[in-house]
């Protein structure tokens, strides 16, 4: 159950956002230590390692929850490769992921490992840790119905030849690093994708769910509003004297931070739309022909309703999940003989998809038309008849950012503008420290300084939500984890 960014708009084969594509990394594993395999491994929980030459485990992403689930305080990090699959085995045993009607595993390997080597590991690995169950496993290597589907649809819409494993690195990629495109990332190379596998999972928390993201990110967009609102317009003082600061750089200042601020809020909330539009529940008419085309019996239909239907509905998230372990627990002369019938139900499970992706779409599209407006009233009418460089720059990006609702890459051209604007504000900052008169930085500066202390309790509310939102998320892996324990015994 991966996520794939076609064109920056989110697979909807997957339950969770952003944050819950969940990276565990060290500071460093060793000097010398360089990216150079990926090995992903689906029972569902589905995760991937990323490899460094010595086949020593460098990262290890979780794709989802129960993955997260069953990573959690656990240290897989630095073990050479097979020492990590064993732990994962007994892991997907002991917390009961492996059982009678999910037996199947699936493992995708890319770069320099050697492909035979970790299969016969991940047999030998979870025979092991099943020898007492009481089901029998099935090894496959050509991936899970979600992301077979996902991968035919992004090589038909870019026109790629992507290979599975190549689909699957970059899907990881995109997992950690939001900003990255099919597009982009089909012109990188295996190390440079690993590569960024690496450095952006040491970012990500283990513990981080969706609620933990939007909760940390109100509260630093709350913390940094106020504060920002008070210590940018100190810098903006000194260029009212317009005869001796004509630039206006401070204002401009302003201006940047102020849009860069909201360009990021609505990016978290873009999330929302994307989470509530990934729960919206599946027809009953594409739920029936999916287990008439299975020719599922009475019996087994209940059963199938039964799986497919968390909280009173039925998701194209639920649905995969469950044809996830179908098609996985099938071995390969049965695949063989239900290939079409897979087929015509990826067909089905296609066209939700592009339904909901298309309603995702026409969402962001409104919520950039409605922060473009908004960020349009940051520019005083006094200065737009200045015509200052500065102020060009930043109506060219304004008419970027407006652009994007256009486009069929509304996101692409977001993040792509808020780094404008953060380079842009980054740029204005250097140039009032170099023209701003010696007793004017000062001034400036004290000031600052005096805001900072007086914004302490403010820092303190910040810290304290930050710290709130973690527990919240910890406590939740916990209490899944016990309770899985429990289940199983």
């Amino acid at each position: 159950m991966k996520k794939i960014l076609k064109s920056f708009t989110v697979g909807l084969s997957v339950v969770m956002g952003m944050g819950f594509a969940v990276a565990c990394n060290p500071e460093s594993n060793s000097p010398q230590a360089q990216a150079s395999s990926y090995v992903g491994i689906d029972v569902n929980p589905s995760l991937s390692l990323v490899l460094d030459q010595e086949n020593k485990v460098l990262s290890v992403v979780a794709e989802n929850e129960d993955a997260q689930v069953l990573l959690y305080e656990e240290s897989i990090v630095g073990l050479d490769v097979n020492k990590a699959i064993e732990k994962i085995a007994d892991l997907s045993v002991e917390l009961g992921y492996l059982n009678e009607s999910n037996y199947g595993v699936n493992v995708t390997v890319e770069g320099n490992a050697n492909e035979a080597q970790i299969q016969a590991s991940v047999e030998a690995s979870f025979e092991k840790a099943a020898e007492n169950e009481n089901f029998t496993l099935n090894f496959t290597a050509d991936g899970n119905f979600s992301t077979l589907r996902e991968l035919k649809a992004v090589n038909e819409e870019f026109n790629l030849n992507l290979t599975l494993g190549e689909f699957e690195l970059i899907a990881n990629a995109q997992s950690v690093d939001p900003t990255l495109t099919v597009s982009m990332a089909a012109e990188l190379s295996t190390e440079d994708l690993l590569k960024i596998i690496e450095e952006k999972s040491a970012e990500i928390k283990p513990y981080a769910t969706s609620a933990y993201e939007h909760a940390k990110a109100t509260a630093v967009y709350v913390y940094q509003n106020a504060k920002a609102s008070l210590i940018d317009k100190l810098w903006a003082i000194p260029y009212v004297n317009v005869l001796k600061y004509p630039n206006m750089t401070g204002i401009l200042y302003n201006l940047y931070s102020d849009s860069a601020r909201s360009l990021a809020m609505a990016l978290d909330g873009v999330e929302l739309i994307i989470e509530t539009k990934e729960n919206t529940e599946v027809s009953q008419s594409v739920i029936d022909g999916i287990a008439l085309k299975l020719e599922l019996d009475e019996t087994e239909k209940q059963a199938y309703l039964a799986k497919i239907t968390v909280d009173g509905k039925v998701t194209v998230a639920s649905l995969e999940g469950y044809l996830n372990a179908y098609f996985k627990n099938l071995n390969a002369t049965q695949k063989q003989e239900l290939q079409a019938t897979m087929d015509e139900i990826m067909a089905d499970v296609q066209a939700v998809v592009n339904e909901i992706e298309t309603a995702i779409d026409a969402e962001i599209e409104k919520e950039f038309g409605e922060i473009t407006t908004d960020m349009e009233g940051f520019v005083p009418e006094t200065l737009q008849s200045l015509g200052a460089s500065y102020l060009t720059e930043f109506n060219k990006v304004m008419t970027e950012i407006q652009e994007s609702t256009e486009g069929k890459e509304p996101l692409e051209v977001a993040y792509s503008a808020l780094e404008k604007l953060e380079e842009k504000k980054a740029t204005a900052y250097a140039t009032m420290r170099e023209e701003l008169k010696e007793e004017d930085l000062a001034s400036v500066e004290s000031n600052v300084q005096r805001v900072n202390e007086q914004l302490l309790a403010l820092e303190k509310t910040l810290n304290d939500a930050i710290t709130k939102a973690e527990n919240e998320a910890k406590a939740y892996f916990s209490n899944l984890k016990q309770a899985r324990l429990a289940n199983n015994q």
